[in-house]
């Protein structure tokens, strides 16, 4: 079991971020972020491939090398792009369901103890390996965050 298998919340942070301020989202359709990018909440892109990250990438970012992409769909990313363009209800409506979905369900607490418990999965006795901080105080809304210092 990988890493990455055991991470259903394994997801970006720059479509959480404009969700949850309203912001309509495309994305692939594929991943962590169909935690929260769903029909109704935002444009999934169709994946036309998966692929190898890049040998650019890789250079700068060796953690990349062997890592699978998702390569998005030029004809499916054409249509959420002209649908979201032109359709300003819809518009209005995705991005209303998707700040509602990730302000009401994703606190940092939240997903702290879901990545705390999917790290867990993934190598048994984890938890008791690492120490945690609090890096995210009660002043910015909600259960302080506890990131991992391996």
């Amino acid at each position: 079991l990988s890493l990455h298998d055991a991470l259903p919340i394994w997801f970006g942070l720059t479509p959480f971020y404009a969700m949850a301020l309203g912001i309509p989202v495309i994305a692939t359709d594929h991943g962590g972020v169909t935690d929260f990018c769903r029909e109704d909440t935002a444009w999934l892109v169709e994946v036309e491939a998966m692929v190898k990250a890049g040998t650019a990438e890789t250079k700068i970012f060796d953690h990349l090398d062997g890592v699978n992409w998702a390569e998005p769909s030029v004809d499916s990313a054409t249509m959420a792009l002209r649908e979201c363009l032109y359709d300003s209800t819809l518009r209005a409506d995705k991005a209303e369901k998707g700040r509602a979905l990730v302000t009401e369900n994703f606190s940092y607490g939240r997903v702290g103890s879901m990545l705390m418990s999917a790290l867990e999965y993934a190598r048994p006795g984890f938890a008791d390996e690492v120490s945690e901080k609090i890096v995210v105080g009660e002043k910015y809304g909600g259960t302080p965050f506890k990131m991992i210092e391996l």
